[in-house]
């Protein structure tokens, strides 16, 4: 029996039907783009590290150099205060301490003598800004560590303290609630970030937006503390100051005044 072949005559269109056919189901059957590199976060970092490491013991040897070695952190600070990269050494140790939530005491004494002492009229805004800065490097720190880390599992183990805090599910209302204004407001709070780093980060928002937020509500929450020490520094009870606390920025008011 003989094969039935088509006519010679139509070949070439056949075979411009097959390179048609051919091309259309490669046009609708793409292959996925390639997934994006992951950026490279090693020189921001690396500044982090300097920022809430390196500078903050630099500048506080630089002001033990003619005092005693043993002296305490807050007279260290103090004997720092005169010296115009004092802002920038409080807002360094406040990125520090998003890792020792020990140096608030010390560090709300030293704030409150910078803007206290600022030069000129909006001479403390610096001290707002340099403060918020630092608290914001800080955070940074804690956000790259949480992702190579296991996510909430490594705040649970690293900051316990978080966790147990009253303020863990009131900021998870409240972030419910409000998205990046509810970050904002309590970011403008004097409490620990660490349960809203948490919250915003398993709630799938941006770093950068994250980051943000924190810097307008810690902008914020520094302009009414550094207000309050300029006009008002019994007020200061409200933010976490001791009694002891208040009297010494008091005093230093009213020499300033």
């Amino acid at each position: 029996m003989r094969e039935c072949l088509p006519p010679p005559d139509t070949l070439p269109t056949m075979a411009l039907a097959l390179e048609l056919s051919t091309f259309a189901l490669g046009w609708f059957n793409k292959a996925p783009p390639p997934a994006p590199e992951p950026a490279n976060t090693v020189w921001v970092t690396a500044l982090v590290v300097l920022v809430c490491w390196v500078l903050p013991f630099a500048l506080v040897q630089k002001a033990n150099r003619n005092g005693a070695p043993a002296q305490s952190l807050s007279t260290s600070l103090q004997s720092f205060a005169s010296s115009p990269l004092f802002p920038v050494l409080v807002g360094s140790l406040s990125g520090l301490n998003m890792f020792t939530l020990v140096l608030t005491a010390p560090l709300i004494l030293a704030f409150c003598t910078a803007a206290i002492s600022a030069k000129g009229s909006k001479g403390w805004v610096f001290v707002v800004l340099a403060n918020a800065a630092g608290t914001v490097a800080g955070a940074y720190a804690i956000i790259v560590m949480m992702e190579e880390g296991g996510g909430t599992e490594y705040m649970k183990v690293t900051f316990p303290a978080a966790f147990a805090s009253k303020w863990w599910a009131r900021t998870e209302n409240v972030v419910a609630a409000y998205g990046s204004l509810g970050a904002v407001f309590i970011s403008s709070l004097p409490v620990i970030l660490h349960p809203l780093i948490a919250i915003t980060k398993l709630a799938g928002m941006s770093t950068t937006q994250l980051l943000g937020c924190i810097m307008a509500g810690r902008t914020i929450k520094y302009t009414v503390m550094a207000q309050v020490a300029r006009q008002a520094p019994s007020a200061l009870k409200y933010f976490g100051a001791s009694a002891d606390t208040i009297a010494k920025v008091r005093s230093k008011q009213q020499k300033a005044s």
